[in-house]
């Protein structure tokens, strides 16, 4: 029995630092929403609600909500940050799973398309 309760332990431990530091679509979207309402209302109501994409900015902590188009690449939508990761709408089904790309340089993937709704989450750094 301590065994099985001393590898519980572990398993959450280990759960513990990845879940802590690894970015959330819900969190992550709900964090730039207030920001923005706060900091730049006028522009945000200007985009239609099922026409945004969320990006945060971790080395500046701010965050700002741009207008998607058909055909949207990260170069678009203008992140200057070395590493991003984007994170797309979870499923309207009510799963609570979405789908994400890994930290990736930005500069290797201008050309990446982005969606409606995404969360880009972007930083300096090269691990998060």
């Amino acid at each position: 029995m301590k065994q099985i309760i001393l590898m519980a332990f572990l398993v959450l431990a280990a759960c513990i630092p990845a879940y802590a530091f690894s970015p959330v679509y819900d969190s992550s979207r709900k964090w730039v929403e207030q920001y923005c309402a706060t900091n730049t209302p006028s522009l945000v109501r200007n985009i239609p609600e099922d026409q945004r994409i969320f990006v945060e900015d971790a080395d500046s902590w701010s965050g700002r909500i741009v207008a998607y188009h058909q055909g949207m690449t990260l170069k678009d939508v203008g992140i200057t940050n070395a590493m991003v990761q984007i994170m797309h709408l979870p499923n309207p089904l009510g799963s609570f799973t979405y789908t994400s790309h890994p930290l990736i340089a930005v500069k290797d993937n201008l050309d990446l398309k982005i969606e409606d709704m995404d969360v880009i989450f972007a930083t300096s750094y090269g691990t998060l």
